[in-house]
């Protein structure tokens, strides 16, 4: 659910990226991953779970086009903006190694919750640290576009094109469970 969250979403987080800052939509993208993991964590049965999970998918979607930007804009070119780039693309893998492994020992151990509230807690400072470090707009920047927030993105095209791969991915899942005759 979190990868479909994020698959989903993703073009159009980049869109708001564009309208709204990378800094800002970057802040908010960790907040909400802070908060939907703990959500997450919290939640009470199978649906709640399953949204929450989705939510934070959504966050993560936030993060990763502005980052993107963020690195794009303020490294010079060259050897450091390159290695600035494949930190940030090795980041990923390794992060979902290591969630992987973190989580199988939390689940087998203390509780599988326990999982989504390290990655809440480890979330944290990353969110602080991008407040109180990043750099801002450059100077010739205007502040956020909320014309170009509301009327530059094509929302119902978003919309449309995230709820088609959502039902594609519904659906290859049930042909697939239902080919290998899986329960």
């Amino acid at each position: 659910m979190f990868a479909l969250g994020t698959g989903c979403t993703l073009l159009i987080s980049g869109a708001i990226s564009d309208a709204v800052g990378s800094k800002a939509t970057l802040i908010a993208g960790c907040f909400l991953q802070s908060a939907f993991s703990l959500a997450c964590g919290l939640a009470r049965n199978g649906i709640q779970l399953i949204i929450f999970r989705i939510m934070s998918g959504v966050a993560a979607s936030l993060c990763m086009p502005s980052a993107m930007s963020i690195i794009a804009e303020h490294f010079p070119s060259g050897k450091l903006r390159n290695l600035a780039f494949a930190l940030m693309g090795s980041g990923q893998p390794i992060g979902f190694g290591v969630g992987l492994l973190l989580g199988g020992v939390f689940a087998d151990t203390v509780s599988w919750r326990w999982g989504f509230y390290s990655a809440a807690i480890a979330n944290t400072p990353v969110f602080l640290l991008s407040i109180w470090q990043l750099p801002g707009r450059n100077s010739g920047e205007q502040g956020i576009s909320w014309r170009n927030l509301f009327f530059g993105i094509d929302w119902i095209g978003a919309l449309t094109a995230s709820a088609a791969l959502a039902l594609l991915s519904y659906a290859l899942a049930y042909v697939y469970k239902t080919w290998f005759k899986l329960s």
